[in-house]
């Protein structure tokens, strides 16, 4: 029996072996990276490439180079990501072809922006997202769209971040791509949990969710896993909480994913800490950061050394403590992050009180002037009364904490009232 073959799925070498089926191999690469298993991607894509260089094929090698580059940055060899993709885009600079080379400006921007370096991000994303409109490319738009909204979800500009979304979703739902809404209803979750609408993020997620298992995609299963546990939190959910975690550490493990095993470490120091694994949980958080600062993840370092520093804190290792609230300050500030950059300087007046009280209470009231909103006012009423015993405190600190548990419920607004109330 006779097959098909079409010219454009083969490239033509001088070597013993005369053809390689180039086309075919990158569908392959892209399922198993689909399923997660990437290093059987990588394999595929440096033969790719390795194919493309030795018959001088310019085109395929760039296509060789943007797939293995962004594989590497799965598994977070970043250095050799960049300079795969930068050289895809020097040839789609020089030769044209506008769709791919906005396609690989967002696999670069995206590089960016898990290292914190929001201006380049979002430098690539924009050059991208003026590419794909010219061609009028839905994919592509969407694909950029998506990425742009993520860099300004860390920027704290979520309004933004939220507009990105829901143009993302409302084009891919219109085009019958149920597997990417899905990815642009998800992100749009993390916006909910942030307003503190729970159940609409929950929502999201359960989408996300379905969606990731009926395709087999392992990765946004993860993220979507890794979103729930947050809820979970705040609801005092700790047993669907570890669940999620266990799940999501697995999915990880078994792709190599080590960006989400960090988060996951963390989250599952959380589950510790607050079910009263207190030294499991700091070796959680130990691992969780450790990994964060060998990833170059600023972002994520950031809130892992916060989550550390409080819980060394509590347990009595107050320089510890200062030690990763410094370092977690300084990132905060090279990030703009300002919820962190006051969380950190609660966490300081907090140490403060170990052995001067009286300059704590003087560094918590000027906080106060700085504090966004009232459960973080509530924050500082609270540490005020805990150090000065003033009942004005006490009573600032139970209205606030009930008027933000009324706007985002939350099980440590009611502990906090509770422990007021009994004071």
């Amino acid at each position: 029996m006779s097959s098909f073959a079409p010219r454009s799925f083969w490239i033509k070498s001088h070597a013993v072996r005369p053809y390689y089926a180039f086309d075919v191999h990158a569908s392959r690469g892209e399922v198993l990276e689909l399923l997660g298993c990437w290093d059987q991607a990588a394999a595929i894509y440096a033969e790719m490439l390795a194919r493309a260089r030795q018959c001088g094929d310019e085109l395929r090698t760039a296509q060789g180079q943007s797939k293995l580059g962004w594989i590497y940055h799965r598994t977070e060899k970043q250095a050799q990501a960049v300079q795969l993709l930068q050289q895809a885009v020097d040839y789609y600079r020089r030769k044209g072809g506008r769709i791919v080379l906005a396609q690989t400006l967002s696999k670069i921007g995206t590089i960016h922006e898990a290292q914190g370096d929001y201006d380049q991000a979002l430098a690539c994303f924009e050059q991208g997202l003026a590419l794909a409109r010219q061609e009028n490319d839905r994919y592509t738009v969407s694909l950029v769209l998506n990425n742009l909204g993520n860099v300004y979800g860390d920027m704290g500009r979520n309004q933004q971040a939220m507009d990105c979304y829901r143009q993302c979703r409302d084009m891919d739902l219109a085009a019958g791509d149920e597997y990417n809404a899905g990815i642009d209803t998800g992100n749009m979750g993390w916006l909910h949990l942030v307003a503190g609408e729970y159940d609409r993020a929950m929502d999201c997620w359960a989408q996300q969710e379905r969606g990731a298992r009926k395709y087999g995609d392992k990765l946004t299963l993860s993220i979507a896993l890794g979103n729930r546990v947050c809820v979970y939190m705040t609801r005092g959910q700790y047993q669907q909480a570890r669940a999620a975690v266990d799940e999501r550490l697995a999915l990880a493990r078994e792709m190599g994913d080590r960006k989400g095993l960090a988060i996951s470490l963390s989250h599952l120091a959380n589950v510790q800490r607050f079910t009263g694994e207190t030294g499991p949980a700091l070796g959680s958080y130990v691992q969780a950061v450790g990994l964060a600062r060998e990833l170059g993840l600023k972002y994520y370092l950031t809130i892992f050394l916060q989550e550390q520093a409080d819980l060394q804190l509590e347990t009595g290792d107050t320089a510890g403590a200062l030690r990763s609230c410094g370092e977690a300050k300084e990132l905060a500030q090279g990030l703009g992050k300002s919820d962190s950059i006051f969380s950190c300087r609660l966490l300081e007046a907090r140490a403060a009180a170990c052995s001067d009280p009286a300059a704590a209470a003087g560094r918590l009231g000027d906080l106060l002037a700085l504090a966004a909103g009232p459960d973080q006012r509530a924050e500082v009423h609270y540490r005020l009364f805990k150090i000065t015993g003033d009942p004005s405190h006490r009573e600032q600190a139970k209205a606030l904490y009930a008027e933000a548990d009324a706007r985002t419920p939350d099980v440590s607004y009611r502990q906090k009232l509770d422990e007021l109330n009994a004071a």
